[in-house]
C-alpha cells in the first residue's frame, strides 16, 4: 500500500513539473507540436522516475546477519570433536 501511495505522490509532482516545462516551451515556441512533444516526453519520463523513487523508498531494509559483538566460529572448528 505504501508503494502505491508514494508512486501516486511522485506522479502528481511529476505531472505538475511536466506541465510547467511544457508551458515554458509553449511560451517560447508557439507551435503546439513542440510543446506537446516535450510534455509527452517528460510525462513518460516521470512515470518511470516516479516508479524508481517509490520502489527505492519502500524496499525492505537489510537485516544484520549476526548480533553486534558476536563471534562467528569457522565451520571446520565447529565440526571437530574434542580429542
Amino acid at each position: 500500500m505504501k508503494l502505491i501511495v508514494y508512486y501516486v505522490l511522485f506522479m502528481i509532482l511529476g505531472d505538475f513539473l511536466a506541465y510547467l516545462i511544457g508551458y515554458a516551451v509553449e511560451s517560447r515556441w508557439p507551435e503546439p507540436i513542440v510543446s506537446l512533444s516535450v510534455f509527452v516526453f517528460f510525462y513518460m519520463a516521470f512515470l518511470w522516475v516516479a516508479w524508481i523513487f517509490a520502489v527505492r523508498l519502500t524496499e525492505p531494509k537489510a537485516e544484520p546477519t549476526q548480533a553486534a559483538g558476536a563471534t562467528q566460529i569457522p565451520v571446520d572448528e565447529a565440526r571437530q570433536s574434542p580429542a
